[in-house]
């Protein structure tokens, strides 16, 4: 080994050596100020350096460490920034107030449904079945494709009108935020469990309104996706008979267009009006 790579081996050993001791001389001369600072009745606290929102994630610029006469410290105030760092604020804390425990709240640990809704969006929950909840399969955090099935009236050539089934996919990627009550996905069990009769999803307000009418009028399906599908291709192309025979067989049906009513003129014979024929 040259002599120029001990050099700097041992240059940047004492540099190190250097700073442990100097972070350990100031750490202890601040545990000394803090000692005399609590006989003289005075604590150091963290409080909030800027208003902090609520559901807001803390960060260490929104905080800054004050000394406070000891009578003023609040029960739960927290004295530690690693403490306080990463939390979640519950509620709005105002500048200058002192950071309290019952303040925060780790992230994920509570089961909060509002903390899970991305932002424009929210919360509705629908009633599902087996069929449409995947026999409770679907777990909270899934992503689902929701399919509306309507019966519409459709007029016929005979000038009568008749109702036919209609499926038209209605919104993709669908965030499930709970399914029945539960907000948390857990693994699935070998024990049966009854599927949910109600799952939560997370639209639009207008999707949302939409997605309520649907289900006054018709019946909805919820289709899971695969957590690897990127696809954004939704085509929302209705599905009637004559497009899944069209589909499935390769049957187009034509419905020929009604002949133009015949012209006929007004003819009166005294009082008496009658019409007649004069070109089909």
């Amino acid at each position: 080994m040259d002599k120029k790579r001990v050099y700097l081996i041992t240059a940047i050993v004492l540099a190190l050596t250097a700073i442990f001791l100097i972070h350990s001389y100031v750490q202890s001369e601040r545990q000394k100020i803090l000692e005399l600072a609590r006989k003289r009745g005075i604590v150091e606290v963290v409080v909030a350096k800027e208003d902090i929102p609520a559901k807001t994630k803390i960060s260490s610029e929104m905080l800054i460490r004050a000394r406070i006469p000891s009578k003023r410290l609040q029960p739960d105030a927290l004295t530690s920034l690693d403490s306080i760092v990463g939390k979640i604020a519950k509620r709005d804390i105002i500048e200058g107030e002192q950071i309290r425990a019952s303040f925060l709240m780790i992230p994920g640990s509570q089961k909060s449904l509002s903390l899970k809704i991305p932002e424009g969006k929210r919360a509705i929950t629908i009633p599902v079945d087996k069929i449409s909840s995947i026999e409770g399969m679907i777990n909270p955090g899934d992503s689902v494709d929701i399919v509306g099935s309507f019966s519409i009236p459709v007029p016929t050539q005979g000038g009568k009108t008749v109702n036919q089934t209609m499926v038209v996919p209605m919104f993709e990627n669908v965030l499930v935020l709970a399914v029945g009550a539960k907000i948390e996905a857990v693994s699935l069990g070998r024990e049966e469990k009854k599927p949910p009769t109600t799952i939560t999803l997370a639209l639009t307000p207008e999707q949302a309104s939409l997605l309520t009418y649907a289900i006054e009028i018709g019946k909805i399906k919820l289709l899971l996706r695969s957590m690897f599908d990127t696809q954004a291709d939704f085509k929302r192309v209705p599905i009637t008979v004559d497009k899944l025979w069209e589909k499935l067989l390769g049957i187009r049906q034509v419905i020929p267009t009604p002949p133009p009513p015949p012209k006929t003129v007004e003819v009166y014979k005294g009082t008496e009006k009658s019409s007649v024929v004069v070109e089909r």
